[in-house]
């Protein structure tokens, strides 16, 4: 039976609008590569999406996804929401999940493909009660670079403390037995591209068990993500090692021209500098959020920071974001949190690691407050250098002078691209970009 023959049962079942069958009708035509009645994206989304250029993204993402299927049937849940049940050419299951605008409209709040998932498997937010088995998920699932290195991220437990000073974040995780098969996450954030601000859907925090990978799990979590962001955003990123083939693939987009770097800065050498003390200041927000935009300022997804933002992130994660943690001079601040992160890298039998303290947010004032930096990082390598810490690890980017110094001070960097689709606006930025470990 065709896609069509299927919108004709609906029709005579009085299931669905006329308008919402002729929008199941295009899309399951374009699903299998037929002709598809006259719509135009007007009539098929709804006024509600932010940007109807990410709704336009949407739809040919969901028809994409679906190429290829066959169509097995067309339901109406009692909620409202459409799915279409496909199957692809190897036999797997697929559902084409539409949420229109209201009971009669044919325009589209919400849509998304994805994989159905094997019995048994539950979709929910991982709680802090999980952490031992998405700690168990990620040293099960590393990611592997192009050159074969496997790169393991051992959070040390502190995955919630990360969600938590993110104003708007969610995690989603797939399940079974008490098992995580695999976790997505997405931040979403109000920040700069190219100048402008736009309300932007950062994705990150990937992990497929490889037991597993092949059934679904992680493209359903994106794809659910995916359907419940897109319409609220203007654009969606995706942060990717730059040396991973497969999440560069899954992120929907081109890398932009700017890569950021995470440092590494060794403990040991940073304690043997000779760097007189600094000389500290109390935790003044004001005081630090003026060092930190006079280092960021203009960035690209740079946020400016007010005493308002860094009193609202001591509040959401007073156990990492405190002022105690905030090492401060007349021109350079760092806030320095020792997670105790590992990362861990694995080739033709070779092994090393890297025990992180990672620095969070840093600023400074000119050559003096360069100096003072450098002197905070070295005053705060002995402060940890006895407990098992061998790094501080910094974020800066391509194309900032202002912040290349710091790459003298490291041993090692992980590179990372910003994927993100090519849209008119915002257009793909060409100057520095802003990253941190927790995202904005």
């Amino acid at each position: 039976m065709g896609s069509s023959d299927h919108v004709a049962d609906f029709r005579s079942n009085e299931s669905l609008s006329s308008a919402q069958s002729t929008t199941v009708e295009w899309l399951l035509a374009r699903v299998a590569g037929a002709a598809a009645p006259p719509l135009s994206l007007d009539d098929m989304i709804s006024p509600s999406w932010r940007s109807q250029a990410v709704a336009q993204l949407a739809v040919e993402m969901a028809v994409s996804l679906a190429s290829g299927c066959s169509v097995e049937g067309v339901r109406k849940r009692p909620d409202g929401e459409v799915h279409c049940l496909l199957k692809d050419p190897r036999g797997r299951q697929r559902e084409l999940f539409l949420t229109f605008e209201g009971p009669r409209s044919g325009r589209l709040s919400r849509l998304s493909t994805a994989p159905t998932l094997a019995e048994g498997v539950e979709v929910r937010p991982p709680r802090p009660e999980d952490i031992e088995a998405m700690t168990e998920l990620e040293l099960a699932a590393p990611v592997v670079r192009d050159d074969g290195t496997e790169v393991i991220i051992d959070h040390n437990g502190k995955q919630f403390d990360h969600q938590r000073l993110v104003r708007e974040h969610r995690l989603l995780g797939a399940f079974r037995d008490g098992r995580m098969l695999a976790v997505q996450g997405v931040g979403v954030a109000t920040a700069p591209i190219g100048g402008t601000v736009y309300r932007l859907a950062g994705f990150h925090y990937s992990r497929s068990d490889p037991r597993s990978r092949n059934a679904g799990n992680l493209m359903h979590l994106i794809a659910t993500l995916n359907r419940d962001v897109f319409p609220q955003v203007d654009q969606f990123l995706s942060f990717v090692d730059a040396q991973n083939a497969v999440g560069l693939r899954l992120s929907f987009g081109m890398p932009w021209p700017t890569r950021v770097h995470r440092l590494f800065l060794p403990v040991s050498a940073l304690t043997a500098r000779q760097n007189a003390r600094p000389r500290y200041r109390e935790f003044d927000a004001e005081h630090v959020a003026t060092l930190l935009n006079i280092t960021h300022e203009g960035m690209n997804l740079w946020v400016p920071r007010t005493p308002r933002f860094l009193v609202q992130r001591h509040h959401r994660a007073p156990a990492v974001y405190r002022p105690e943690c905030w090492r401060i001079t007349d021109h350079a601040a760092l806030a320095l949190w020792p997670s105790g992160e590992r990362r861990i890298y694995r080739k033709d039998g070779k092994e090393t690691v890297r025990t992180l303290a990672l620095a969070i947010d840093y600023g400074f004032d000119g050559r003096k407050g360069r100096d003072e930096l450098t002197g905070l990082l070295c005053e705060a390598a002995r402060e940890v250098v006895g407990q098992g810490f061998s790094h501080i690890a910094v974020f800066i980017s391509d194309g900032h002078p202002a912040t290349q110094w710091l790459a003298d001070l490291a041993d090692a960097s992980d590179v990372y691209a910003i994927c993100a689709p090519s849209l008119e606006d915002p257009a793909p930025p060409s100057g520095p970009v802003y990253m941190d470990h927790i995202l904005f």
